[in-house]
């Protein structure tokens, strides 16, 4: 189940933003308003945001321009920009730079509630990924310690066990498959598989 992504609205009409807000709320969204550029940045800074859903033509601050800041303070931030039709071109060009997302005002609520799950699974996807590739370099790291000194792969190293296994029981196969923990005819075919055979006479 993917949690509710936490959402900073920014819109200079008052009852654009207000509308959105009311909206998510009631789906119990975790969601905060901003007016305009400025007081956005100041909410990024002072907060972590999953969604970014921001006008594209605001006074100052544009959303192209608060798109690229909001990067800037968190590269993993999800920017989903509104516009009127008129103004398609430059929600284009938001994409092109990295938004996720555009919708065109009137704005339908329904609509723009499947964007931003869908924004939020992807997110999601994207940290369980980074996750795991974090999770499989640390194994390989640890495992590359293990095999030093001289970079052995790992069959070097089932081989030189199996060696010393050998010679703490003076070449006694059944004793030596015991401290393996295998059975004689699957330590004879390992023997077989690293060339040792011949060495047990």
């Amino acid at each position: 189940m993917v949690a509710k992504p936490r959402i900073l609205v920014v819109d200079d009409e008052p009852v654009v933003r207000e509308s959105i807000y009311d909206w998510f709320s009631q789906g119990d969204y975790p969601i905060e308003m901003a007016a305009d550029g400025p007081e956005a940045m100041r909410k990024l800074q002072e907060s972590s945001w999953d969604i970014l859903l921001t006008d594209v033509k605001m006074p100052g601050m544009d959303g192209l321009e608060l798109q690229q800041k909001a990067k800037e303070v968190d590269p993993d931030i999800t920017v989903i920009v509104m516009t009127a039709y008129a103004s398609v071109d430059s929600a284009m060009k938001a994409i092109q730079e990295g938004a996720y997302d555009y919708v065109t005002k009137p704005l339908d609520p329904d609509d723009l509630e499947q964007i931003i799950n869908r924004a939020a699974e992807r997110r999601q996807l994207v940290r369980e990924n980074l996750e795991l590739k974090q999770r499989i370099e640390a194994i390989r790291g640890e495992t590359e310690k293990k095999l030093h000194p001289g970079e052995l792969s790992l069959a070097d190293v089932e081989k030189r066990h199996i060696q010393n296994v050998l010679v703490q029981v003076s070449g006694d196969i059944s004793k030596a498959a015991n401290v393996l923990q295998i059975d004689e005819a699957t330590l004879d075919a390992m023997l077989r598989k690293y060339g040792l055979a011949d060495s047990q006479g």
